[in-house]
């Protein structure tokens, strides 16, 4: 993890924008939440584009 990652649900890979509206929403929960807030049990770390591991083709 990126030792600079505040780990609220901004942060979290569940986190959905809601354009147009005061709160977002937890993936995970399916609640409304605000980006600053702290994580709960369920944060998962963001992958950056680029940054994600294929999957290994057998053949």
């Amino acid at each position: 993890m990126d030792m600079f990652m505040k780990k609220c649900c901004g942060n979290c890979r569940q986190f959905e924008r809601q354009p147009g509206k005061a709160t977002d929403l937890c993936g995970a929960w399916g609640h409304p939440t605000k980006a600053d807030r702290e994580a709960c049990d369920f944060w998962m770390m963001m992958v950056k584009q680029g940054k994600t591991v294929k999957a290994r083709e057998d053949n």
